[in-house]
């Protein structure tokens, strides 16, 4: 049985994984854990250790980890360190809100959901030690592409050339190029390609081996949250209640009724699907395809694009 057993929600940056795993946080069981694995996530105990963004946590390295990683998925935080940046910059509000619900999560024994894109090299790990069940969120690559550039996320490829482990192990298909993008600043469009490539290369590799695991693809959800986060629950054995449903309805923005708070969660997912061409030019949508071709044809048809 699966009851206890923490609940990852992994995949790429821009996957969505926000949305996804506050809304299998919806029942009063389940206590949700923000990004343990972030290197500047104050909040989480391992982010003194943590040098890298999308870190490697494996038999070679995991004694740094282990113990610290046990602590979060029994809800235990930094509550030292966050607290005088929050008191400068007048955020005291929210860090009293995290506090308060981790605390809760603790001494009402919730069952973890670690929302974590950034432990998406490190799943196999946190499978094995800590038995977790893993949610791999897919998107589509022009739909990331497009959120990055809207962000002007840049992305430090030398944290990929500087694990050593990670970049023999898992990237080898990628490393001079990896090693360009550590020296030289490319285009936010080529940097979100690679990105994009190097996770669902990884990701397809998990398909393969792991058939246990839950992958699903976040146009999937868009399009039918309701069903397919019955899915999802069912998945982690969390009982997909009514009020949950209608929960996941508004928040989808499938429902008249509106959520007042919380805006950063709440979208039309429906909408959300295809806006990745309204932001995007044609010949930046064959420049993406012409690259991510190779991996994206395992998860998006022709048609999909």
């Amino acid at each position: 049985m699966s009851e206890n057993k923490p609940i990852l929600v992994t995949g790429s940056h821009r996957s969505g994984s926000t949305w996804v795993g506050k809304m299998m946080s919806l029942s009063k069981d389940i206590g949700y854990i923000h990004e343990p694995l972030l290197h500047h996530n104050e909040f989480s105990l391992c982010s003194d250790k943590l040098q890298y963004y999308y870190p490697f946590i494996d038999s070679h390295n995991e004694e740094l980890y282990v113990e610290d990683v046990k602590k979060s998925i029994n809800h235990h935080i930094n509550y030292i360190k966050p607290f005088k940046s929050h008191l400068q910059n007048g955020s005291l509000q929210y860090y009293a809100k995290t506090v308060v619900e981790s605390l809760q999560s603790r001494f009402t024994s919730k069952r973890a959901l670690i929302k974590d894109p950034l432990a998406f090299f490190s799943v196999e790990w946190l499978y094995k030690n800590f038995n977790t069940k893993p949610i791999l969120i897919i998107r589509h690559p022009a739909a990331f592409v497009a959120s990055v550039i809207k962000q002007n996320w840049q992305q430090p490829f030398s944290h990929f050339r500087d694990q050593k482990e990670l970049f023999e192990q898992k990237l080898k298909p990628f490393q001079d190029d990896i090693i360009k993008f550590s020296v030289n600043t490319y285009p936010l469009i080529d940097q979100a390609i690679l990105t994009w490539n190097m996770i669902h290369y990884q990701m397809h590799n998990y398909m393969n081996d792991h058939n246990d695991w839950y992958f699903t693809r976040h146009e999937n959800l868009s399009a039918s949250p309701v069903e397919e986060f019955e899915k999802l629950y069912k998945y982690s054995d969390i009982p997909f209640t009514d009020k949950i449903k209608d929960k996941i309805k508004i928040y989808s923005g499938l429902s008249e009724e509106k959520v007042i708070f919380n805006k950063k969660v709440q979208r039309n997912s429906r909408d959300n699907i295809l806006a990745w061409k309204k932001r995007l030019t044609e010949d930046e949508i064959e420049y993406i395809y012409a690259r991510v071709k190779e991996f994206s044809k395992h998860f998006y048809s022709d048609d999909e694009w």
